[in-house]
C-alpha cells in the first residue's frame, strides 16, 4: 500500500511541476539554451553562426511576443514589463536581420541589455 502512495504521490508532483512549467517561468526559461549558444558566440567560446543567430533571435521574439500577451501581467508592473518586452521585440526586428559578424557583439549587446532589465527587475517574481 506505501508504495502505491508513494507511486500517486510521484505522479501528482510531477503533474504538478508540468502544470507549473506551463506558466510564465516557462517561458522564461525556455531562453536559456538559445542564450547560452549566443553568449558563447558574444564571448568566442564558438565561432558566429548567422543561421543560429537569426533561429535564436526568432525564438527570443516569439517567447517575448507570447510573454507579453500574458494575462497574468497585470497592473503597472505587468505594463512595464510589457513595455520592456516590447521593446525586446522592436530590438529584435530592427537589429536582428543586420546583424554580420563583425558588428555582433556591439548590436546584440543592445539586444540582450533591454533583454537582461527584465531579468533584472522581475526574474524573483516570476
Amino acid at each position: 500500500m506505501k508504495e502505491l502512495w508513494l507511486t500517486l504521490s510521484i505522479i501528482l508532483g510531477v503533474t504538478n511541476a508540468v502544470a507549473y512549467g506551463s506558466s510564465l517561468k516557462d517561458v522564461m526559461w525556455s531562453f536559456r539554451s538559445p542564450a547560452y549558444q549566443m553568449a558563447q558566440m558574444l564571448h568566442d567560446d564558438a565561432p558566429y553562426d548567422p543561421e543560429k543567430v537569426l533561429i535564436n533571435l526568432d525564438i527570443f521574439r516569439n517567447a517575448a511576443e507570447r510573454l507579453a500577451k500574458d494575462p497574468q501581467l497585470i497592473g503597472s508592473e505587468g505594463e512595464d514589463m510589457k513595455i520592456r518586452l516590447q521593446g525586446l521585440i522592436e530590438d529584435i526586428k530592427n537589429i536582428g536581420p543586420t546583424l554580420q559578424a563583425e558588428n555582433f557583439k556591439t548590436d546584440y549587446r543592445k539586444i540582450i541589455k533591454n533583454c537582461n532589465s527584465c531579468h533584472e527587475k522581475y526574474d524573483n517574481d516570476y
